[in-house]
């Protein structure tokens, strides 16, 4: 459980702003960007080859289900799970515990501090530089979770992310690791001293979130609690049981 709840803590900080404890951004937001961005339309895009391998074909004649259809299902279906589970993920820590412990640690004034280096063009550039990272931990996250929950639900459905089908690359779509190289690379080479702080407060953000875990809230994010009900959902896709 104890490694669970890190790796919980860890994708929280992965999926929210660094500030996350003054604004997270709107879930909803975060997800479509994401899913809208190559490696998430590169996901959707196995997600639906895979429903369209195994959807029956009766039910689509019937449904009327063909293949842009069944591929608008699809996204539908992960934009309503990513999004819940981007929701969770804000509700996963104790948001007071973690400003309290940031504030004892940077003093009362660091939330102020860290809201107005936000604003610093460094900081913002840094932001921007690192944002395809956050959307493919959101479109990781959620296929790999996706993934779990169609085993565990004995769906017929083939897994669709890298890690599950023993993939020994990242998909050239994936932008995590070119972006952690050009973040590397920025922050080398930055003589900014609002950087150097922006990035010490939001190292104690993510330390003070994960500190404060909420392990009631954790426990909602376990596939077969996340996805409840996501077999209805495409069994109006036509994919069954096992």
């Amino acid at each position: 459980m104890r490694r669970f709840l890190l790796a919980t803590a860890m994708l929280a900080y992965a999926i929210l702003p660094a500030a996350a404890l003054l604004a997270n951004e709107p879930p909803d937001t975060l997800v479509r960007d994401a899913l809208d961005a190559p490696y998430g339309r590169a996901m959707l895009a196995r997600f639906a080859a895979a429903v369209e391998k195994t959807a029956e074909a009766a039910c689509r004649r019937e449904r009327g289900l063909n293949s842009p259809a069944l591929a608008a299902g699809v996204r539908d279906v992960l934009v309503r799970y990513g999004v819940r589970l981007a929701t969770l993920v804000n509700g996963s820590h104790d948001e007071g515990a973690a400003a309290k412990a940031f504030a004892a640690n940077m003093g009362p004034d660091a939330a102020a501090e860290l809201a107005r280096l936000e604003r610093d063009p460094e900081v913002a550039r840094f932001e921007e530089l690192a944002r395809p990272r956050r959307l493919a931990s959101v479109v990781t996250q959620t296929f790999e979770q996706f993934d779990h929950y169609i085993a565990m639900a004995s769906l017929k459905l083939e897994n669709v992310t890298p890690v599950a089908r023993g993939e020994q690359e990242p998909m050239p779509e994936d932008p995590t690791v070119a972006t952690e190289e050009a973040v590397e690379k920025f922050i080398a080479q930055s003589s900014s001293h609002a950087l150097q702080r922006y990035l010490e407060l939001a190292d104690q953000v993510e330390a003070a979130r994960t500190r404060s875990v909420n392990s009631e809230n954790v426990r909602k994010l376990e596939p077969m609690e996340l996805f409840a009900n996501a077999d209805r959902d495409l069994a109006a896709l036509c994919i069954g049981k096992k």
